[in-house]
């Protein structure tokens, strides 16, 4: 599919700052989900050796898959999300304070955006409001039932 939606450049025009590396994630996250995207960490570099510490973040659709290419006898029937998602965004620490600069190498996606989140394994695993809520709610004695009904 060659439906191309362009989230990255909509919502910053190429720069922004934030103070700190949660308020960076949390609002990849949410951009992300507000746009029915799944967006990951690739990879990240924290400095060491006069380096800037930087951060790759790109759609879980990036990259491709890895195929074995040894004669086995044995073949599995496999599938994949990936599709060779151009989407990328780079962050990388300022000198000043905790603040990171986000830039927008390539805010354009290939594919259509998720109709459903269902089996997204970065989309369905809680985060640390959610962790602390449910802590809460398990030592209060509360049935799992319930617990998942105050979750969603």
């Amino acid at each position: 599919m060659d439906s191309s939606s362009n989230i990255g450049s909509e919502q910053c025009s190429k720069e922004k700052v934030f103070k700190s590396k949660e308020e960076l994630f949390s609002w990849v996250r949410v951009v992300g989900r507000k746009n029915d995207f799944v967006i990951v960490i690739k990879t990240s570099d924290y400095g060491g050796d006069h380096r800037t510490p930087r951060i790759y973040i790109v759609c879980e659709r990036s990259g491709q898959l890895k195929r074995d290419d040894s004669n086995k006898k044995i073949v599995k029937i496999t599938s994949t999300k990936k599709c060779e998602c151009p989407f990328e965004l780079r962050a990388h620490k300022l000198m000043t304070n905790d603040a990171w600069m986000l830039d927008v190498a390539c805010g354009m996606h290939n594919h259509a955006p998720a109709k459903h989140f269902e089996g997204h394994s970065f989309a369905g695993r809680l985060y640390e409001e959610k962790t602390s809520l449910l802590v809460d709610i398990s030592k209060s004695m509360v049935r799992p039932k319930e617990i998942l009904v105050t979750l969603r």
